[in-house]
């Protein structure tokens, strides 16, 4: 639906007739004697929100300003056009952008694996999930995390366990057997340094299993640490948006933390993934997306 927000959509005669004959009623205003689609509370009213996910009532019948949206779009009563978004997005500051795009992320957000670990579970614990959780799906890491801090809870406990029984606990995520010694590795190196889990991305990645990724999502989730951990959720909407145009998570790593204001260093990793899991997968729904008008993406999927 063209702007979502606060844009009047001015109604050719062909639209009128069209929403009028599939039974529509009462939905015109008229302004400087122009017809525009009524707003209620600035929202445009055939904007629906049924779940956690708006849409558009009248999407194939929408008039033709939605359809070109959002390569054009008419500001506030409809007197002016704005430039292209093209345009637009390029004259961006990107440090404005990505302060917007989490924003409005943020307020429709459901938390990914280690966000709801992080609540009750222990450093040492979000630790061994994050690196678990690498180049796995997280319906598959958490039950298999549960059944692990069950039998190992601390770090002392997983230090001594038998490989091959750590192996079978965790069997059905991939590398299973890479990933069985690495934890049990990292387990011990913690024993070694007093218990404690390294508050440092320098000192975490010498841990066995940890990399960046791994090591910014300790800092993150279990020190409540400054960092953006980069995996490829957050690569691919970061290149996606037109926020960074990198090939590698390290380079965007590095872009990001130039544009972004370090207040929201904690959120980025957290809001893109869930936002990567839910709509912004290898087929996107824009459609569904609330930061599509921020996006660069040339392939936008603007039908279900």
């Amino acid at each position: 639906m063209a702007n979502a927000g606060n844009a009047r959509q001015g109604l050719i005669k062909k639209t009128l007739r069209e929403l009028k004959k599939i039974g529509y009623k009462d939905f015109i205003e008229e302004i400087n004697s122009r017809n525009y689609i009524k707003t209620r509370k600035g929202w445009c009213i055939f904007l629906k929100k049924p779940g956690s996910r708006y849409s558009c009532e009248i999407y194939g019948s929408r008039p033709e300003i939605c359809r070109r949206y959002p390569e054009e779009a008419l500001q506030t009563a409809g007197q002016e056009r704005i430039h292209s978004t093209n345009t637009w997005r390029k004259s961006m500051n990107k440090t404005k952008k990505i302060e917007k795009m989490l924003d409005i992320l943020k307020k429709e957000r459901s938390k990914t694996m280690l966000g709801e670990m992080s609540k009750n579970y222990s450093p040492y614990q979000i630790l061994i999930a994050a690196i678990l959780s690498a180049r796995s799906r997280d319906e598959v890491t958490y039950p298999l995390c549960e059944k692990l801090f069950k039998k190992y809870p601390t770090a002392e406990s997983l230090s001594k366990a038998n490989p091959k029984e750590v192996n079978l606990l965790i069997r059905r995520i991939g590398f299973h057997n890479q990933k069985s010694r690495y934890i049990i590795g990292a387990a011990k190196k913690i024993i070694e340094n007093s218990g404690k889990i390294p508050a440092a991305t320098e000192e975490l990645i010498k841990l066995p299993g940890v990399g960046r990724k791994v090591a910014g999502c300790v800092m993150v989730y279990a020190h409540k640490k400054d960092a953006i951990p980069v995996d490829t959720h957050v690569h691919k909407i970061a290149n996606r948006t037109g926020l960074v145009s990198t090939k590698t998570p390290l380079k965007t790593e590095t872009e990001l933390i130039k544009i972004t204001p370090k207040k929201y260093w904690q959120l980025v990793n957290e809001l893109f993934v869930w936002h990567g899991k839910t709509i912004c997968g290898p087929r996107p729904l824009c459609y569904n997306c609330s930061i599509m008008g921020l996006c660069s993406y040339r392939h936008k999927t603007l039908k279900s």
